[in-house]
Protein backbone atom coordinates (compact mmCIF):
# COMPACT_ATOMS: atom_id res chain seq x y z
CA UNK A 1 0.00 0.00 0.00
CA UNK A 2 1.54 3.11 -0.82
CA UNK A 3 0.64 6.89 1.12
CA UNK A 4 1.17 10.11 -0.24
CA UNK A 5 3.44 12.29 1.84
CA UNK A 6 0.68 15.22 1.49
CA UNK A 7 -2.04 13.52 2.10
CA UNK A 8 -0.35 12.40 5.15
CA UNK A 9 0.58 16.24 5.99
CA UNK A 10 -3.08 17.35 5.03
CA UNK A 11 -4.18 14.85 7.41
CA UNK A 12 -2.17 16.28 10.14
CA UNK A 13 -3.10 20.27 9.27
CA UNK A 14 -6.76 19.00 9.51
CA UNK A 15 -6.24 17.93 12.58
CA UNK A 16 -4.32 20.30 14.51
CA UNK A 17 -7.09 22.94 12.88
CA UNK A 18 -9.65 20.85 14.61
CA UNK A 19 -8.11 21.22 17.64
CA UNK A 20 -7.27 24.40 17.94
CA UNK A 21 -4.06 26.11 19.19
CA UNK A 22 -3.74 27.52 22.31
CA UNK A 23 -7.35 26.62 23.02
CA UNK A 24 -9.00 28.93 21.62
CA UNK A 25 -12.25 27.41 21.23
CA UNK A 26 -12.20 26.74 25.11
CA UNK A 27 -14.28 28.78 27.43
CA UNK A 28 -13.02 29.40 30.55
CA UNK A 29 -16.05 30.35 32.10
CA UNK A 30 -20.03 28.94 31.71
CA UNK A 31 -23.32 31.13 32.12
CA UNK A 32 -24.12 31.26 35.76
CA UNK A 33 -22.36 32.95 38.69
CA UNK A 34 -20.55 29.86 40.54
CA UNK A 35 -18.20 29.97 37.37
CA UNK A 36 -17.98 33.60 36.66
CA UNK A 37 -16.68 34.32 40.23
CA UNK A 38 -15.01 31.37 40.85
CA UNK A 39 -12.91 31.38 36.99
CA UNK A 40 -12.85 35.48 36.18
CA UNK A 41 -14.34 37.75 38.90
CA UNK A 42 -12.23 36.26 41.91
CA UNK A 43 -9.41 35.54 39.74
CA UNK A 44 -6.97 36.71 37.06
CA UNK A 45 -7.14 39.84 35.90
CA UNK A 46 -10.36 41.16 38.03
CA UNK A 47 -9.21 40.57 41.46
CA UNK A 48 -5.47 42.22 41.52
CA UNK A 49 -5.07 44.03 44.95
CA UNK A 50 -5.04 47.10 43.71
CA UNK A 51 -7.89 46.63 41.15
CA UNK A 52 -10.77 44.85 42.35
CA UNK A 53 -9.07 42.82 44.93
CA UNK A 54 -8.77 43.50 49.16
CA UNK A 55 -7.60 47.09 48.49
CA UNK A 56 -9.70 48.01 45.68
CA UNK A 57 -11.35 51.85 45.52
CA UNK A 58 -15.51 52.38 45.81
CA UNK A 59 -16.22 48.86 47.18
CA UNK A 60 -15.69 46.47 44.12
CA UNK A 61 -13.64 43.84 46.33
CA UNK A 62 -14.56 41.02 43.96
CA UNK A 63 -12.14 38.67 46.23
CA UNK A 64 -15.16 38.63 48.66
CA UNK A 65 -17.10 35.09 49.06
CA UNK A 66 -19.85 34.96 45.82
CA UNK A 67 -22.61 35.45 48.11
CA UNK A 68 -21.32 39.22 48.98
CA UNK A 69 -19.77 39.77 45.32
CA UNK A 70 -23.33 38.87 43.72
CA UNK A 71 -25.25 41.01 46.71
CA UNK A 72 -23.21 44.01 45.55
CA UNK A 73 -23.34 43.52 42.00
CA UNK A 74 -27.00 42.92 40.85
CA UNK A 75 -28.90 45.72 41.57
CA UNK A 76 -26.95 48.43 42.84
CA UNK A 77 -26.22 51.38 41.03
CA UNK A 78 -22.46 51.87 39.61
CA UNK A 79 -20.65 54.97 41.40
CA UNK A 80 -19.22 55.40 37.78
CA UNK A 81 -21.56 54.26 35.77
CA UNK A 82 -24.67 57.49 35.93
CA UNK A 83 -27.74 55.96 36.22
CA UNK A 84 -26.68 52.28 35.02
CA UNK A 85 -26.56 49.30 37.81
CA UNK A 86 -23.62 47.83 37.72
CA UNK A 87 -25.64 44.73 36.83
CA UNK A 88 -29.26 44.84 35.77
CA UNK A 89 -31.36 41.98 35.96
CA UNK A 90 -31.86 40.82 32.51
CA UNK A 91 -30.53 43.23 30.25
CA UNK A 92 -26.70 43.22 29.35
CA UNK A 93 -27.33 46.03 27.63
CA UNK A 94 -28.13 48.51 30.54
CA UNK A 95 -25.56 46.71 33.08
CA UNK A 96 -22.36 48.59 34.01
CA UNK A 97 -20.12 45.57 34.01
CA UNK A 98 -21.11 44.30 30.75
CA UNK A 99 -20.26 47.06 29.05
CA UNK A 100 -17.08 47.72 30.78
CA UNK A 101 -15.91 44.32 29.56
CA UNK A 102 -17.24 44.63 25.71
CA UNK A 103 -17.21 48.26 24.92
CA UNK A 104 -13.69 50.09 24.38
CA UNK A 105 -15.60 53.39 24.48
CA UNK A 106 -17.52 52.76 28.47
CA UNK A 107 -17.17 55.50 30.66
CA UNK A 108 -13.75 55.05 32.41
CA UNK A 109 -12.43 52.77 29.80
CA UNK A 110 -13.26 49.33 29.54
CA UNK A 111 -11.90 46.95 31.54
CA UNK A 112 -9.39 45.06 32.59
CA UNK A 113 -7.67 48.54 31.52
CA UNK A 114 -4.09 46.96 30.75
CA UNK A 115 -3.42 44.23 28.66
CA UNK A 116 -5.87 41.93 26.45
CA UNK A 117 -9.53 42.58 26.26
CA UNK A 118 -11.58 38.69 28.21
CA UNK A 119 -12.05 36.60 25.53
CA UNK A 120 -15.17 37.29 23.32
CA UNK A 121 -16.47 33.62 24.64
CA UNK A 122 -16.30 35.19 28.38
CA UNK A 123 -17.70 38.15 27.30
CA UNK A 124 -20.87 36.38 25.82
CA UNK A 125 -20.89 34.36 28.71
CA UNK A 126 -21.17 37.09 30.83
CA UNK A 127 -23.71 38.70 29.01
CA UNK A 128 -25.71 35.08 28.59
CA UNK A 129 -25.77 35.19 32.73
CA UNK A 130 -27.29 39.09 32.88
CA UNK A 131 -30.14 38.41 29.85
CA UNK A 132 -31.51 35.39 32.33
CA UNK A 133 -31.67 37.22 34.93
CA UNK A 134 -28.30 37.39 36.84
CA UNK A 135 -29.16 35.04 39.18
CA UNK A 136 -27.04 33.49 42.23
CA UNK A 137 -26.46 30.20 40.58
Amino acid sequence: MHHHPSLALGLVLSSLAFVGCGGEDVCAIEANFSSIHANRLSTGSCALSSCHGAAAEGGMNFSLSKNEVHAFLVGELSAGGGNLQRVATSSRAISFLYLKISDDNAEGGRMPPLGDRLPQCEIDAIGAWIDKGAPND
